[in-house]
């Protein structure tokens, strides 16, 4: 039944604002495509072709070094399985000629589509749009979404979040429970989720909640064909939530520290990561912020409240945005699990901007759909105005990130160009496009195999030799050192062993042998930092020092440190929590030029301190 009183229309008990005027339409189309253009143009302005850091693994697929395959496909990085999102990254990197930068705009395209579909969804369910309704696309595609957007590897987010929110609009793109083709589709993008990594898998239980919740109603429909529909319903949950048992088959958990404050850290950071849907300004107004969000899904909750209450017939809508809510809180959680102890600001990461957004869109959404409408336009108006507010800044945010993304990528351009050797490219630019000096010297020769970006006129490394030490240190600092094994006890969290060279020496590497060993096998937080002649403090070198966080543990491994500099002194610090590191060798990589006076004999290369 539907009732006009005044500017609002009552339709089956729900009130909605009168249809919007044709102006409101252009205005938020126009929006969509200028906010659409802006992201396109940032990609075109900054991005660069030269990968950086989990770029390498889908850039190998692309020219040809590492094959495609079940294994690979499935293969486990950190804590991701992600065998579609690297299918379309090498499809588009390989149609683009091997530019990576074709993942970017597939981010672009993954986000303005679902913008474009949350616009279409708003003006169906009001029956015309409002000009707040542009909030979509400011939330999804203002520059502050750069670290993501610059980034083709984070592909691999943005791509789970944009099929989660076109599940929601499947989801209430109508009143009633679904029927078994709308459930096939729904149950078809879900089962696409835990292919797409830990952002799609912490989306599946709940939206699978509602599906099984969908099937119960059928079952008691007293429909006559209830029974076979029901099961249908049923049965498309089957392949989203088997997938997500499959995912932990032979699952690796990366060990990381506790929250040192419990759950309250892991808490906080996981509103941290909601509050940054906004973008990097949340950051900047914490802990505003955090209440503010914690206000703004109270408000949408009792909001849904409402709308189980006086639409009794649409409750499959509040369900559905129910289970979505539970979706972005549980992937909050994840995030909170896993950053906790990561500092007071761990939970605000720039890389998670794009997936926590949604929450705001679903917010927006709630307003539209059950709130009175003085609510609807306050609420509405509200979002609209703050996300145009937020633009300013997330536009410099953006552009910030953007400016640094070119001038690595021009600086390492410009070193390959003037026939920089490959170990010096690793020492600069470590770790600007990959966070391990190793794995990016392995990784060069087979750029320039493929022929990738600047790689292709890499030169090679000039002859060096190598010039064994003692591995008995100089100095050490919390570590006991037990001279029949040459191995280092750890016994805090910021041990040092302190190698002093017997007189200043050009090195363009240290090679270090070892086995590493902690109760947890967990990597090491390795760093080595040097000090010139003429330095005697370790303290604010950042030039001077190399560290990695992830160290392989494990018996007789090797790991080369790239230095290019004149060397006094170095000092390994293998780890920061108790651990046996064992030193097999210490070897100095030397120029094969250098004069016989600065070369150590390995019995007189350590001087006593």
């Amino acid at each position: 039944m539907t009732t006009v009183r005044g500017d609002v229309v009552e339709i089956d008990g729900i009130e909605q604002a009168m249809k919007p005027d044709s102006g409101a339409r252009l205005f938020v189309w126009g929006v969509w495509a200028l906010m659409t253009l802006s992201a396109s143009a940032l990609v075109v302005s900054f991005g660069s072709d030269v990968p950086i850091w989990d770029d390498y693994g889908v850039v190998l697929a692309a020219i040809g070094d590492q094959p495609i395959n079940a294994d690979w496909l499935w293969e486990q990085a950190n804590e991701y399985r992600i065998p579609i999102p690297k299918l379309i990254l090498v499809a588009v990197d390989r149609l683009a000629g091997n530019d990576v930068r074709a993942g970017m705009a597939a981010s672009v395209v993954c986000l303005s589509a679902l913008s474009a579909a949350l616009i279409a969804l708003a003006g169906r369910l009001r029956g015309g749009l409002k000009p707040f309704d542009a909030v979509y696309p400011i939330l999804l595609l203002h520059p502050g979404h750069a670290p993501n957007l610059l980034w083709s590897f984070m592909f691999s987010q943005i791509l789970p979040t944009a099929i989660g929110g076109g599940i929601l609009i499947a989801m209430i793109s109508s009143r009633s429970w679904p029927g078994a083709r709308r459930a096939a589709w729904i149950g078809a993008a879900l089962a696409l989720l835990p292919l797409c990594g830990g952002t799609g898998l912490l989306h599946v239980p709940a939206l699978a909640a509602w599906l099984l919740a969908s099937a119960w109603v059928e079952f008691h429909s007293g429909h006559p064909d209830s029974r076979r529909r029901g099961t249908l319903i049923l049965l498309a949950t089957v392949p989203g939530l088997l997938l997500t048992v499959l995912y932990f088959r032979g699952f690796r958990w990366d060990p990381h520290p506790p929250a040192p404050g419990g759950i309250f850290d892991n808490m906080r950071a996981a509103l941290q990561f909601l509050a940054g849907g906004l973008g990097a300004p949340a950051s900047w107004g914490w802990p505003w912020t955090g209440w503010g969000t914690l206000a703004a899904i109270s408000i949408g909750l009792a909001i849904l409240i409402r709308g189980w209450v006086v639409d009794p017939r649409g409750r499959s809508r509040v369900a559905a945005l129910a289970a979505f809510l539970a979706a972005i809180l549980t992937l909050g959680a994840g995030v909170g699990w896993g950053r906790g102890w990561a500092g007071p600001l761990a939970g605000f990461q720039d890389r998670y901007v794009a997936m926590a957004t949604p929450l705001w869109c679903w917010l927006a959404i709630v307003f539209q759909l059950y709130a009175p409408p003085i609510i609807d336009s306050l609420g509405g108006n509200t979002l609209f105005a703050f996300a145009c507010i937020l633009l300013w800044p997330n536009a410099e945010a953006g552009l910030a990130s953007g400016r640094g993304s070119t001038a690595n990528a021009q600086a390492l351009g410009r070193d390959i160009q003037a026939g920089m050797p490959p170990y010096k490219l690793v020492s600069r630019h470590t770790p600007a496009i990959h966070p391990s000096q190793d794995e990016l010297a392995r990784l060069l020769p087979k750029l320039r195999k493929g022929r990738l970006g600047p790689f292709r006129q890499l030169r090679d490394d000039p002859p060096h030799r190598g010039v064994s030490i003692p591995v008995t240190p100089t100095a050490l600092q919390l570590a006991d050192w037990d001279r029949a094994t040459s191995t280092a006890h750890i016994k805090g969290v910021d041990p040092q062993l302190v190698y002093r060279l017997a007189s200043p020496r050009p090195v363009l590497g240290v090679r270090i042998g070892y086995s590493h060993s902690t109760p947890d096998r967990s990597p090491a937080r390795f760093q080595l930092t040097w000090l010139r002649p003429g330095q005697s403090s370790y303290n604010n070198l950042p030039a001077q020092r190399y560290a990695l966080w992830t160290l392989p543990t494990g018996s007789h491994r090797q790991t080369t440190v790239w230095i290019d500099d004149v060397v006094q002194e170095f000092r390994i610090q293998p780890d920061n929590q108790p651990c046996d590191f064992q030193v097999e060798s210490i070897m100095l990589l030397e120029p094969d030029a250098a004069p016989a006076s600065a070369r150590a004999q390995p019995s007189t290369a350590l001087r006593p301190r």
